[in-house]
């Protein structure tokens, strides 16, 4: 019982609750074993007819005997098996064929790598937005020692200087620290 401002209302509540009771599925018997070189034959069940349509006559099935039909070996050609090794040998034949022709061949200049290569080219023409990730580049050549990454930001520029680890100097350049700060001009 609810009372609202001095009012009492009732929830009707029913007092029989309505549950599902559980459904026993019993599974079809198992089909008779398959006699090597013999399809089985399984005749479907009939289908019930709805009780509004007048009686048709039923449909003659042929006798079970006539439809099973012993499946015809394969005959013996006079040309021996192939095995499972010449098989790959065979397969590995083709692979060195189809990858050497690769090779020799230039590819042609698709229009999607075409296209990519544009893409990428415009996407690195501008920086990144606030909520993209930043882009590193290496700055410096990549055989040089001291290593140059340039950064780029939704907010600038910065590049990141790794010293040289083959000198033997003493203090954080020994260490390998890095240093940040303005980027340098290209040559």
């Amino acid at each position: 019982m609810i009372t609202l401002r001095g009012m009492q209302a009732t929830i009707p509540v029913s007092p029989l609750v309505v549950r599902s009771q559980p459904v026993w599925v019993r599974l079809p018997p198992p089909l008779p074993a398959v006699r090597s070189g013999v399809a089985p034959v399984v005749s479907p069940a009939p289908m019930p007819q709805p009780k509004s349509q007048p009686e048709q006559q039923p449909i003659r099935r042929a006798p079970a005997e006539a439809v099973a039909a012993p499946v015809p070996e394969a005959e013996p050609s006079g040309a021996p098996p192939i095995g499972t090794a010449d098989l790959v040998r065979m397969a590995g034949e083709v692979g060195k064929e189809l990858s050497a022709g690769e090779k020799t061949g230039a590819l042609p200049d698709s229009f999607q790598r075409r296209l990519e290569r544009g893409m990428q080219a415009a996407r690195d023409g501008v920086k990144p937005k606030w909520y993209e990730g930043a882009r590193m580049e290496l700055f410096s050549a990549p055989n040089d020692p001291r290593k140059i990454y340039k950064i780029t930001t939704a907010f600038g520029e910065y590049c990141v200087f790794y010293p040289d680890k083959t000198k033997g100097d003493s203090g954080a350049a020994s260490y390998g620290q890095p240093t940040i700060s303005s980027c340098p001009v290209r040559f």
